[in-house]
This record gives structure tokens, sequence and C-alpha cells, in this order.
């Protein structure tokens, strides 16, 4: 397989990347149709950081980790298999549609 030619992720103070898990801390998640306890994986399009339809600039899901303490970082999905990698893209990413 190809290596794919992925958008690269913005830089930030906090270490997000792609493949960066958070978990809903906090009840302001319900209006995304969450819960506390739910866990998203970040990724990139290109223009904002996303989680399959949710989307942030980098700015914003900094700030909601940050000060308004909604996240917290919980760890990593490995994403250095290529075939992985490419359905990460396609299913979180909205990258290289079928």
């Amino acid at each position: 397989m190809e290596e794919l030619e992925l958008p690269e992720f913005p830089q930030n103070e906090l270490g997000l990347k792609r493949g960066t898990i958070l978990t809903a801390i906090d009840d302001a998640v319900s209006q995304l149709g969450m819960k506390r306890g739910d866990k998203i994986i970040l990724g990139f399009d290109g223009k904002y950081i996303r989680c399959q339809g949710f989307t942030w600039s980098i700015e914003q899901i900094t700030t909601e980790i940050e000060v308004y303490q909604i996240w917290k970082i919980d760890g990593e999905v490995d994403l250095s298999d290529p075939a992985r990698s490419l359905k990460f893209a396609q299913d979180i990413e909205g990258l290289f549609p079928n």
C-alpha cells in the first residue's frame, strides 16, 4: 500500500495529534448528542480538527480542554498500520472517499 499524503495536524501546546482520544467530562457534550464518558478520536481534514461530523478549530478544541474542561486527553490510537490509517482517514477525517 502506498504511503498516504495526509494534511499536517496543527501545532498546539497540548500535544494533540491525529488519533488523540478525548473523553467527555462535562455535561456540555449533550449539545453534541453525547454524554459524560463518551470518547472521540481526533483527526484533521486539512482545515478543521474533526471526528466524523463534528469539527473544531485547533483554538476551539484546546479551549474546550483547558478552559472549559469539557474533555480530557485519554491516550491515542495507533495509526502506524497503513490500512488502519487509511480507514481512519476515510471514516473519521472524511478524506480519500471510496
